[in-house]
């Protein structure tokens, strides 16, 4: 592959009221033994190590069950970036206080509030691979959301 990135594309997300029976089965198939990350780090060999993946979709969801059973488009979202580089932890505060803590649970159009904006993560992924690139890929990535005392810079080792 001559390429430094390269974008795929995994419909079916969308579930609403089929998170058991849509999500785990397609998570498994992404994430699990002999299936497809799993087999496309063991079919790059040593290749594989400058390989960073970001996963991530773009909506997030609700905190609580709508009319349909099912939790509706929201704002608050999470990414997941893979890698052997790629310095683990969660970058944020994965449950704020505040969203948890009101009593928000009975509204059931309650919003996750994103803190980081998605274009922040690309962009600093993009300076990672090369300096000056995030501009590029992603126009005005660093006046988007950060979530105060997060440092993507620390994504990688």
């Amino acid at each position: 592959l001559d390429a430094n990135i390269i974008s795929a594309e995994y419909l079916g997300w969308d579930h609403h009221r089929q998170l058991l029976s849509a999500i785990e089965p397609a998570l498994s198939d992404i994430f699990g033994a002999g299936k497809g990350l799993d087999t496309l780090f063991t079919q790059l060999g040593p290749l594989a190590d400058k390989l960073v993946i970001l996963v991530y979709g773009e909506f997030g969801r609700q905190l609580v069950a709508n009319g349909d059973n099912g939790i509706d488009h929201g704002t608050g979202n999470s990414m997941l970036v893979i890698g052997k580089q790629v310095q683990g932890g969660v970058y944020g505060e994965l449950f704020p206080e505040a969203e948890v803590s009101e009593n928000r649970f009975a509204d059931t159009s309650a919003d996750i509030e994103g803190l980081t904006s998605f274009k922040q993560v690309i962009g600093a992924l993009c300076e990672r691979l090369s300096s000056g690139s995030g501009e590029a890929v992603v126009p005005g990535w660093g006046g988007t959301d950060l979530e105060a005392g997060v440092d993507l810079t620390k994504l990688f080792g």
